[in-house]
């Protein structure tokens, strides 16, 4: 009876631990809530389901994102850095709304220039978070944006 109840009380906090979810958009849980689950540095691995590993050319950077406690982004798309703000108030409702974004304006080779382009255009429309363990994926209208996954 024991190990009943200790596997009963055991996913029922599993279970409240988990973001709620309707559509696309996810109630983050109530340890981690808001700007602070996504607070710190990100690697973007993947634009609108397209690996990035396999878009850089050898010897490329991979694209970045840091996301502050305020608010602020700052990264590196590719070729140029990139900054913006987002809503911190509904970040923790799991609704992801940027600011403008700006950028270095710098060129590149073209398929830098065209993953950077699609990473902007991420930035500036996605509309919801969805948090997955160690990864966090923007959408836009439920379809997959940007992956991103917590850098080392």
């Amino acid at each position: 009876m024991l190990s009943r109840c200790v596997v009963v009380v055991t996913l029922a906090i599993a279970a409240a631990s988990m973001p709620a979810c309707t559509g696309t958009v996810c109630k983050l849980p109530a340890e981690r809530t808001g700007i602070d689950v996504m607070t710190g540095a990100w690697r973007i691995v993947s634009v609108r389901g397209e690996e990035v590993a396999k878009a850089l050319p050898e010897g490329a950077r991979e694209p970045t994102l840091m996301i502050n406690d305020d608010g602020s982004i700052a990264g590196f798309t590719g070729v140029n850095r990139v900054s913006g703000r987002v809503d911190a108030d509904k970040l923790a409702q799991g609704v992801w709304e940027a600011g403008p974004m700006v950028s270095t304006k710098m060129a590149g080779p073209p398929e830098l220039m065209a993953l950077e382009r699609e990473i902007m255009l991420v930035l500036d429309t996605a509309d919801a978070v969805v948090h997955t363990g160690g990864s966090v994926v923007l959408t836009i209208e439920g379809e997959e944006g940007l992956a991103l996954m917590r850098a080392e």
